[in-house]
């Protein structure tokens, strides 16, 4: 495939929205946050890399523009594993082996079964604001800036939103993200610019609908210390 690509690639399972450029150095994949995010989020951060790395990002299955196949049935395989699955084919796809992989929320939760499930694939892996411990609730209500921004009302505010029926508009998602910035930004300095850049998200309402079901959640607090 050529250095530079903007499109959708078939994988068995799915159709991945991929975008591919930069011309010398590494391999560096992006794997976004949410689900229920898209990609987009990061590009206005890290371009500059694109001078010393060839950049690839995609949309997770059913994020952003990328869709699964329906006449995929598979009850017993959580979205974690189907999205470690795509990406394994897309790295098939795109003839790509020893690559830097960046893990970002959400996204560090998929590279990390990746890793542990197919190492041979990776040189480098970078996560970012991602949980590699099932405890880490108990970490964040030990912070004291933490505990200072999440008071009760804050809390209630956010437990109402997650008690909401998506309708596939992305309004939760969106409404979620917006409102949990602020625990999410630590510099605060960057908030007006983070809330520009939640405008261009295509947000859909997947997180509440499917990544918060019982056997998702089971997967998400595999704790990676050890491994």
């Amino acid at each position: 495939m050529q250095s530079s690509f903007e499109g959708f690639i078939t994988l068995q399972n799915a159709n991945v929205f991929v975008k591919r450029f930069g011309s010398k150095g590494p391999d560096l994949i992006f794997i976004h946050g949410g689900p229920g995010w898209d990609h987009s989020y990061f590009l206005p951060f890290v371009l500059p890399l694109a001078s010393n790395f060839k950049l690839i990002f995609f949309d997770l299955r059913d994020c952003g523009r990328s869709f699964s196949k329906k006449s995929e049935n598979r009850l017993n395989t959580t979205f974690v594993d189907a999205c470690t699955e795509d990406l394994f084919e897309l790295l098939q796809k795109l003839e790509l082996k020893n690559v830097d992989i960046l893990g970002f929320s959400f996204g560090g939760r998929v590279a990390m079964r990746f890793a542990e499930l197919n190492p041979n694939y990776i040189h480098r892996l970078i996560l970012a604001s991602t949980t590699y411990s099932s405890d880490y609730k108990e970490l964040l209500n030990s912070k004291d800036q933490y505990k200072e921004l999440m008071t009760p009302e804050a809390l209630d505010r956010i437990n109402q939103l997650w008690r909401r029926t998506g309708d596939q508009s992305g309004s939760i998602t969106r409404e979620l993200a917006s409102e949990t910035l602020k625990f999410n930004i630590h510099k605060h300095m960057y908030l007006d610019i983070a809330s520009k850049v939640l405008q261009g998200i295509l947000f859909n309402d997947l997180w509440g609908a499917g990544y918060s079901t019982e056997k998702n959640q089971l997967l998400s607090k595999r704790d990676y210390v050890s491994r």
